[in-house]
């Protein structure tokens, strides 16, 4: 596992700890120490720093340790087997604690095509308009994928878009059922969300343009996870995991999701992500409040979404087309 020395939260001794007990059973302090590098007396220091990342280990009369609950650690190899056929990853960067994937992968400027950074836990993971993104140690999955093209392409504001309908029939095609669209990018359940995208774009208007893509799922997260969530939410353990799944297979499904779609992006037809939008879209038809940047809210009834990737917001005989960066959607109760 990749350590990212600005951000890392738990030392190699206590992640090479993590990986022998996130199987849930108990483990001997001497085998511990020998994996940890360290003394028998080390391991309940090491242990006890878990705390603050939401785990934590128990001993037994024994002497061993074991955590409360088995970790779904993730791993290069089980996600690179798992991959789609032919797929073309040139690299995997597993790290442990980090701020932001996105953030790091944006500061790698000469990335290639299909670089994948996965973290097991963000201190300062983000949504759109600068929210924080909640994602505790091994629970959820937190992925970004740089990608570059030549000139910018007129579909772009789509490449959200396009994503999400990706990600829901990639999620449907594992099992999991229900999965809706809120515009811009994020994945729900019926009103509560599952997931979300976060495009970010650097370049001149008429040169090449880099694009990272930032995707996070609510795949194990429980009740006691949600402080600071101000909406409701669900997560893939709430919606019944299929057998034999993991968050190494999920983020195979969505890594081959995501690079499909950003091969596809410059050539693809918009009509085609379109339909596929407007069969999972869950605002459409409801009302809903608009509130744009430093404006008042407006009222009105969701119309879908334009072509030119705008959420559609009718009031009477009148449209208003509103791009992504300009608004927070929310329906009406």
């Amino acid at each position: 596992m990749v350590r990212d020395e600005q951000d890392e939260r738990l030392s190699e001794s206590q992640w090479a700890l993590l990986r022998v007990l996130a199987d849930g059973g108990e483990h001997d302090a001497a085998e511990l120490a020998q994996a940890a590098s360290g003394t028998n007396a080390d391991i309940g220091d090491l242990v006890s720093q878990f705390e603050p990342l939401g785990l934590s280990a128990v001993t037994s009369s024994g002497g061993g340790w074991k955590l409360t609950a088995p970790l779904d650690l993730l791993s290069e190899s089980a996600i690179r087997c798992r991959l789609q056929d032919g797929l073309e990853v040139p690299e995997i960067r597993l790290l442990g604690s980090t701020g932001s994937t996105n953030d790091l992968l944006r500061r790698s400027p000469t990335a290639p095509n299909g670089l994948v950074c996965l973290a097991e836990h963000q201190a300062a993971g983000r949504g759109r308009r600068g929210r924080g993104w909640v994602s505790p140690l091994a629970s959820n999955l937190a992925l970004s994928i740089s990608w570059q093209y030549p000139r910018n392409f007129g579909a772009l504001a789509w490449v959200s878009l396009a994503m999400g309908v990706r990600m829901a029939d990639a999620l449907e095609a594992m099992g999991f059922a229900g999965i809706g669209l809120k515009w811009p990018n994020d994945l729900v359940v019926g009103d509560a969300k599952l997931g979300g995208l976060l495009i970010e774009l650097d370049g001149p208007a008429r040169g090449p343009l880099r694009l990272v893509c930032g995707v996070g799922i609510n795949v194990w997260m429980d009740k006691s996870d949600h402080a600071g969530i101000d909406q409701p939410w669900t997560s893939l353990a709430r919606l019944g995991v299929p057998a034999g799944f993991d968050r190494n297979a999920l983020a195979a499904v969505l890594i081959s999701a995501c690079i499909d779609v950003l091969s596809r992006m410059p050539t693809e037809r918009v009509e085609v992500w379109r339909r596929g939008w407007a069969a999972r879209d869950t605002l459409k038809g409801r009302a809903v409040s608009v509130k744009p940047s430093g404006a008042p809210h407006e009222y009105g009834i969701a119309g879908g979404v334009s072509l030119a990737g705008e959420f559609i917001l009718k009031q009477g005989d009148r449209c208003k087309g509103y791009a992504s960066a300009e608004v927070s959607v929310r329906p009406v109760k």
